[in-house]
């Protein structure tokens, strides 16, 4: 499947999801899909270079010259981080690796028998969506739809950890947070690599970028703190 219809489809999961082991869940999706297409970009512009395809150093419309190979380094340093930020984000509860403190069964209020049942991707057999990635048609435009992608999930991980009650829930939110807006940036690098400049009209500023907006309570102190990185809303 090409990756324009993964992220569409990760887009979609990622709106309905309900409850910390399925917003978890859809947030490690994200990171693992950003892995696989950084990885796909790097393959792809390897190939170029090491074939000589003169043509492939033209400039896109309206944008600048560029080189595969630092293209190709671009998108391996995305996917290296990507894989940092599935690390942070922790595995899925039904992966045979996840964090069985939280039930993948879970309702929005964590009682069990009220999540949707199916693997990772929501179908039999806990094959993750990135699995399915079978080519990339648009390497800029998936760059862009992937750094939008980031951005909701980072957002949905901040939503998690306001209402968290456990301390460890907590911080694993805060510590998802910081590596998807480190993969956001990335994004935009991977995007100036590719010759094609970051979209300048956005309705939000970029996740790293944005000021303070609240703070969040400390569960394990009720001290008031920010992110370790002190970047992004929170």
């Amino acid at each position: 499947m090409d990756a324009g219809r993964l992220i569409t489809a990760g887009r979609r999961a990622l709106t309905e999801a309900e409850g910390a082991p399925r917003v978890l869940e859809e947030a490690w999706q994200v990171c693992a899909l950003v892995e696989a297409v950084g990885h796909g970009i790097a393959s792809g512009l390897d190939g170029l270079e090491l074939l000589g395809l003169e043509e492939a150093l033209a400039a896109p419309p309206g944008g600048e010259a560029w080189s595969p190979g630092a293209a190709a380094e671009a998108a391996r340093t995305l996917a290296e981080a990507a894989a940092q930020a599935a690390e942070a984000v922790g595995r899925p509860p039904d992966d045979p690796d996840g964090d069985s403190d939280l039930d993948p069964a879970a309702g929005p209020d964590g009682s069990p028998g009220g999540g949707r049942g199916g693997g990772l991707d929501g179908s039999p057999g806990g094959v993750p969506r990135a699995a399915r990635l079978t080519g990339i048609a648009d390497p800029p435009g998936a760059a862009r739809e992937l750094r939008a992608l980031l951005r909701e999930a980072a957002e949905a991980l901040i939503a998690l950890a306001c209402q968290a009650e456990e301390e460890f829930l907590y911080w694993r939110c805060i510590n998802g947070v910081d590596a998807l807006a480190e993969c956001e940036e990335l994004t935009a690098e991977l995007l100036r690599a590719l010759g094609c400049a970051p979209a300048v009209a956005e309705p939000d500023a970029p996740l790293a970028a944005r000021p303070a907006r609240f703070e969040l309570v400390d569960p394990g102190g009720g001290r008031r703190i920010r992110s370790r990185t002190g970047r992004g809303p929170i």
